[in-house]
């Protein structure tokens, strides 16, 4: 029986945490909630307030709210941490289901989970550039753009207008004057054989001259570029865009300045026009 000299295994006495997502419930150890994420961990370490407060995620009647998560988003990652008690194997997922692991892990401030995810779908989507582009702009992977902006300029299909859409107007534009650039560069240089296969519809074999033609990154939509700084994924996107407007700096410059400045829009815009 415990007594007064009974301890607890530092590592093998693990507590459990209650979670509600959307209409389900999990119970699963904080432990790791507590060492990957700098979200969890601060939530979890709040006092209780009041005498006869219960603390949340304790029991079933009194879980921890995960407001805006999808439940299946939710299972994706807890797939990844809690691997030896699923009966499917991480790295069996599939792109939508790292997607999910990336969304979570990046609003959470999981750095481990979501190089894990980048590292995955990089590969997963390696032939569908304009996913990977959408996911770069919307969870700040600045290391896939250009790749994926040269090969969806440089490949013979034109940009359908379903990929255009996903893309937004500013994207897409971007992405038809670098072809056409190339185009009229061909066109001056008086490549009769290439022009020749132009008129026939085809750009086979454009790939290695367009890359010498143009650098890609010159024609990349700069406001689209935001470091890869899991650290700036609790910083609202508008601010950045209001920094950008009254200054006229460039979202890099915005996010770094409302980082310095926690977050407050004034200062931010201040130091950036110093």
């Amino acid at each position: 029986m415990p007594n007064s000299s009974t301890s607890h295994d530092a590592r093998f006495y693990m507590e459990q945490v209650v979670f509600l997502v959307e209409d389900t419930l999990f119970k699963i150890s904080r432990r790791p909630f507590e060492e990957m994420s700098e979200v969890f961990c601060d939530m979890l370490s709040l006092p209780i307030v009041g005498m006869n407060a219960s603390p949340e995620g304790q029991t079933d009647d009194h879980p921890i709210v995960l407001q805006g998560v999808k439940a299946d988003d939710f299972r994706a990652l807890l797939t990844l941490m809690f691997p030896p008690w699923t009966t499917v194997h991480p790295h069996a997922l599939c792109a939508s289901e790292w997607t999910s692991v990336l969304k979570l892990s990046t609003m959470w401030l999981m750095a481990e989970y979501r190089t894990t995810a980048i590292q995955k779908l990089e590969v997963l989507l390696g032939e569908d550039p304009v996913r990977r582009i959408v996911l770069a702009n919307e969870y700040r992977i600045s290391s896939w753009l250009s790749g994926a902006y040269l090969q969806l300029a440089s490949r013979t299909d034109a940009l359908t207008p379903q990929e255009g859409s996903s893309l937004g107007y500013e994207c897409a534009f971007k992405v038809v004057e670098f072809r056409e650039r190339a185009y009229r560069k061909i066109l001056m240089d008086g490549e009769v054989n290439q022009l020749n296969n132009v008129a026939r519809g085809s750009f086979a074999g454009f790939r290695p001259r367009w890359q010498l033609i143009c650098d890609v990154k010159d024609y990349i939509p700069e406001f689209t570029i935001v470091e890869d700084h899991v650290g700036w994924a609790d910083i609202d996107p508008k601010d950045i865009d209001l920094v950008v407007q009254q200054v006229g700096c460039t979202r890099t410059q915005a996010a770094h300045a409302l980082r310095s400045c926690g977050g407050d829009l004034i200062n931010a815009i201040m130091s950036v026009s110093e």
